[in-house]
Parts: C-alpha cells; structure tokens; sequence
C-alpha cells in the first residue's frame, strides 16, 4: 500500500471510528457522523481503493437499493419513501466503505474491531444510563429512546463471531488467549445478556452459533471419543449452568415473554400484515417506509426484513434480498468443499444464522447491521482469492464465487 493510500484509509478508518463512538458515547451526534463520517468514509475509501470490481453481493444490494427507489415512486407516501431513501443512501455507503477496505487483508481486523469500538459504546451507555436508573430486569427491557434491546442481541451475535474469529487472526498469544478466554465465557455473559434484553432472538441464535464455533474450534477433528466425551461434559456443564440461572431466569421480563403464545405476540400480527400489505401491492409495494401507515395508521416496521421488503418494495426485493444471502451460503459451502479450510465452514454458519437473524428485524435500513454482512463476505473473498485463488490449482468458480 503506498502512501497516498495509506493516507486514504486511515483517514476512512477514523471516520468509522468516529462514526461508532458518536453512537453512544458522544451523545447527540449521530444524525451529524451518519452525514459527515460516512461520506467522507466512502470518498477516502474510493481514493483508495479505486478497484470497480464489486462482488456478486454488492451488486445484488445495488440492484435491491435501486429497485427500492425505483417503488419510492409508487408510495402512498412520498415524504416517508423519501426519508427511507436517505437512511438508503447512508447504508449503502457504509456497506461500499468497508467493502472495499476489507479488500486490503491487513485491514479486516481493524474494520472488525471497529464493531467491539461499537459495542464497548452500547455497553458504556446501557450501564450509565439504564442499568444505573433503578433497572429491574423482572419488569424492564434494556432499552430506551436510544437503545433498543434487539440492537444490543444482534449486536452480541455479531462481537460472540468476531471474538471467535479474530483468535485465530491475531499473531500476539497472549491476545489470543485473551480472546479465546472471552469465547469461552460468551454462554455466560450472553445468558445476562438475554436476561436484561428479554430478548428471545439472543437464545434462538446465539446459543446454536455457539455451540457450533465450539464444536468446529474443539471437536471438529477429534476422535470419536472425544466427540463424545465432548457431548458428555457439555451436557453437564448446561445442566449445572441451567440449574444456577433458572432462579435468575424465573421471573424475568425474558421468562414473561417466553410464555406468551407465538399466536398472540405483537410481532406475528405485524408479520401477517406485512405479508396483506405484499400481497395487495405484490409488484411495488405500498413505498418505502410506508408499511406502517399503510396497516396501522402509524409510524411502525414489521421486524421481518424480509416482510419489510415485501410490502413495501414488492416481491422482486424481498426475492432479490433472499438471492443473496443464499448467493453468500452456498458460496462458503463450495469453497469449503473445495479447500477443506475451516474458516469457510465458519462463514457458511454465519451465512445460516444472519439469514434467520433477519426474521426478527429489519436489517436492510439499517447501516451497521446490513454492513456487517458486507464485512463478513468481502473477508471471506478477500482471504479465498489471496490464499487459495492461485493458477488453475482449484477448479474454476461460479458467479457466486466472483
């Protein structure tokens, strides 16, 4: 990297960081880091890395993005439809901002740790504003006008992956074992994380990728009886942990929650009409945005990115989203057979679980969540085309592949 691309990418990277501390650690600053730091991320990024070839990723959200403008004509409320498309504009920009850093290797670790600058942020707010105000997990969600709670259990499914995957980055042992450490105790800082969130999505998704980053790191070229051995001890483990966090777990706003029929949750009838509203409007939806209005009369989304798409862009975005992230999956899983690296095998579940995530929220307006996904891919390219990508050694890759 010379230095008039060094210069470039560090000053990107300072907007990032920037961009992260202002979201909860410098109050107030949000709406001014998304419309300075991002852009001014981007345009370092473009000097920078000046490279035009996007992955098929990329290209399938600009064509979504697109699309999505494309309906902001055909929305029973413009004024909305035009509000969406700026926070639009936004997360497109953070997507192509690390996109193309994370073409650079030496640079994906930096990019992730900028996530942990995030979180550390959300944590740093939660305990100085909530938790310190009387907060009664038995009754209260960790959230406000701020902070939203399911924010705090994606963003813990996002630092559990990074944790686990930056061990095997970092070249400084004692790091390592830092990290490696902070991966072992996720189930219980997790659990206290489902428990002050009353977050159902922390045990849906948190608790499989888990157990599956445990098993591929541990146990994936073990013996049979270690297998086992591994099945045995896990086991009592849970039952012991299990046994230590019911008194906890009973009575909590997460055990309220949980008892509630799937029928009767708000969120299903959002879904529901999410899906009516698609239905009505299947090819342009009812506009950007205007789910909420178009169903309830009020300002709302239906927490199904995919629903979300649905009624307000109609079925070519939804399918154009599901494109994709099957696009993302089968792609590990092919590199995985190929290669036999583990790494991909850890995409690949990745892939799966942010899919699912993607039932329980709407990602796709909302930067950091939708650029995450972006990182996670361009790491993946990034490292297959500089590790394995050499001569005709593999055989030739698919479009999903480019």
């Amino acid at each position: 990297m010379n230095q008039s691309k060094l210069f470039y990418s560090t000053i990107a990277i300072c907007f990032l960081l920037f961009f992260a501390v202002s979201g909860f650690v410098i109050q107030g600053m949000q709406q001014i880091a998304l419309w300075i730091s991002v852009p001014g991320a981007a345009l370092c990024t473009i000097i920078a890395v000046p490279q035009r070839k996007f992955s098929v990723y990329l290209k399938l959200q600009v064509i979504l993005y697109l699309w999505i403008a494309f309906t902001a004509l055909f929305a029973i409320r413009p004024d909305l439809a035009s509000s969406q498309m700026k926070r639009i504009i936004g997360c497109f920009l953070l997507i192509l901002t690390f996109c193309q850093l994370g073409k650079d290797f030496r640079l994906i670790k930096i990019l992730y740790l900028i996530y942990i600058v995030y979180y550390l942020g959300m944590v740093y707010y939660a305990q100085s504003n909530i938790l310190s105000n009387s907060f009664d997990y038995t009754e209260d969600r960790l959230g406000d006008d701020l902070l939203n709670a399911n924010t705090v259990a994606y963003f813990t499914f996002f630092t559990t992956f990074i944790v686990y995957i930056m061990a095997d980055m970092v070249k400084n042992d004692f790091i390592k074992s830092i990290l490696r450490l902070l991966f072992v105790l996720s189930p219980i800082w997790s659990f206290f994380i489902a428990i002050f969130t009353a977050s159902r999505q922390v045990v849906i998704i948190q608790a499989p990728l888990i157990l599956i980053l445990f098993y591929i790191r541990y146990f994936y070229s073990r013996s049979f009886f270690s297998k086992l051995l591994f099945l045995i001890v896990g086991g009592v483990l849970a039952f012991l942990l299990v046994s230590k966090g019911l008194s906890v777990y009973e009575g909590s706003m997460l055990s309220q929650r949980n008892e509630f029929n799937i029928s009767d949750d708000v969120r299903t009838d959002m879904i529901r009409r999410a899906i009516e509203a698609g239905s009505d409007h299947p090819f342009f939806g009812v506009g950007p945005g205007c789910f909420g209005i178009y169903s309830y009369n009020a300002y709302t989304f239906s927490h199904n990115n995919y629903a979300e798409l649905f009624a307000n862009s109609g079925l070519i975005a939804m399918v154009l989203c599901i494109i994709m992230y099957a696009c993302f999956i089968s792609s590990q899983w092919r590199r995985y057979k190929k290669t036999k690296d583990r790494l991909f095998l850890i995409f690949f579940f990745f892939g799966i679980m942010y899919a699912i995530d993607n039932m329980f929220y709407v990602f796709y307006t909302s930067p950091w969540l939708m650029a995450f996904f972006f990182l996670v891919a361009t790491h993946s390219d990034t490292y297959y085309n500089k590790v394995y990508n050499v001569g005709s050694l593999l055989p030739q890759t698919t479009i999903c592949d480019r």
